[in-house]
């Protein structure tokens, strides 16, 4: 009976970490609805590229915006342009028409070659404070020690030190 009390509390404690670890991917699936990007749009005006967005989010949240540059002909094709300047990086607000302005000219010099090229724009929501990862393992790590307590068995405070160390006690004197 005692086995298998000793077991059980090991398996509480798995299993109530388990379950905290569980919760991780809804909190992370919750959290990436909170913004979407919409109504992209292109602009050539002479050696620089004008894109247009509108970011739909929290206005008090700041996002993070990041332009991709692909192809359709060439689906591995993937460029992440440098000389951007207006609503990308760090720290922009949502709200409709957000403006980026690129300078492609200066990344390619003889322009670029084709006609099927397109822009990505992704957005997320900067991270605020501590990592989520952090609270869900600091609770499970709390509720593992709490079901350890909980469950841990009681110490013999009176026992001699060599039994505590694996031997076993003296045997009695005869009378």
């Amino acid at each position: 009976m005692q086995w298998i009390l000793d077991h059980m509390r090991f398996l509480s404690a798995v299993l109530i970490g388990a379950l905290l670890l569980e919760m991780a991917p809804a909190g992370i699936a919750y959290g990436a609805g909170k913004v979407r990007v919409q109504n992209v749009r292109m602009e050539r005006a002479g050696h620089r590229l004008v894109i247009l967005y509108d970011l739909i989010g929290d206005m008090d949240e700041k996002y993070s915006v990041t332009i991709t540059l692909k192809r359709e002909e060439m689906v591995l094709f993937k460029y992440t342009p440098k000389n951007l300047s207006g609503d990308c990086g760090e720290d922009v607000t949502s709200g409709t028409d957000k403006k980026v302005v690129w300078d492609y000219q200066r990344e390619f010099p003889q322009g670029l070659i084709g006609d099927d090229y397109f822009v990505v724009v992704e957005a997320e929501v900067e991270s605020s404070g501590v990592s989520a990862f952090v609270w869900i393992g600091g609770g499970a790590a709390l509720a593992g020690a709490a079901a350890f307590l909980l469950f841990a068995k009681k110490s013999n405070v009176g026992q001699s030190a060599a039994s505590n160390a694996g031997f076993p006690a003296e045997p009695g004197r005869p009378r």
